[in-house]
C-alpha cells in the first residue's frame, strides 16, 4: 500500500465524513464546527457545547495522517466528537471504542452501498487509524507523530477479519 492509495481510500473516508455532517446541518445544535487550538481535551469541556451551534475541533496534529488535506482530518474529528456526545461516552478506552464502533458501523453499511470493491479496503483503513491508534495511545500514553507510517506499516500486519473481531470485543 501507497500513500497515493492511502489519500484514494482516505477521500472517500471523507465523504462518508461530510455525508454525517450533512445529515446534521437542519440540526438547532451542532450542525458544524469551526477549528482551534483550544479544543475540548475532556470529555466534560467537550460536552458543555451539547446545545451550541457549533463545535470546536482541535487544529493541531493534522500533518502526517491519512488524509491529504487537513480539513478532512476536521471532518473526521468533528463526526468522531459528536458520536461522544450523541452517544455519552468520554474519552476513557471504552467511551472511545464505543465511539469508534458506533462510527465504524455506520461507515460499513454506507460503504457497501455506496462504493462496491473498495469497501473491504476503505473499511480496513478506518479501523486501522482508528482501533489500533487508541489501542497504541493507551499503550503508550502519547499520541502518534506520524500516522501515515503507522498505517502504512500496519497495513500488511492487521486483515479486515482481525480488525473486525476487535470491534467485537467488549470493554469494561
Amino acid at each position: 500500500m501507497k500513500d497515493h492509495h492511502i489519500y484514494k481510500l482516505s477521500s472517500i473516508i471523507n465523504e462518508f465524513n461530510e455525508t454525517c455532517i450533512k445529515e446534521r446541518s437542519s440540526r438547532k445544535y451542532l450542525n458544524g464546527y469551526y477549528v482551534t487550538s483550544e479544543a475540548p481535551n475532556t470529555y466534560k469541556a467537550l460536552k458543555a457545547y451539547k446545545h451550541c451551534k457549533a463545535l470546536p475541533v482541535y487544529s493541531g496534529g493534522s500533518e502526517n495522517t491519512i488524509y491529504e488535506y487537513a480539513y478532512q482530518n476536521y471532518n473526521g474529528r468533528f463526526v468522531h466528537d459528536l458520536y461522544h456526545i450523541d452517544l455519552d461516552v468520554d474519552f476513557s478506552f471504552k467511551g472511545e471504542w464505543t465511539a469508534i464502533r458506533a462510527h465504524y458501523l455506520k461507515l460499513k453499511k454506507w460503504a457497501l452501498k455506496v462504493k462496491g470493491r473498495r469497501c473491504l479496503r476503505l473499511r480496513k483503513l478506518f479501523l486501522i487509524d482508528t482501533i489500533l491508534q487508541v489501542m497504541y495511545y493507551y499503550d503508550n500514553k502519547s499520541y502518534l507523530d506520524n500516522q501515515m507510517q503507522f498505517v502504512l506499516s500496519s497495513w500488511n500486519e492487521f486483515s479486515l477479519d482481525a480488525l473486525e473481531s476487535l470491534m467485537e470485543v467488549e470493554h469494561d
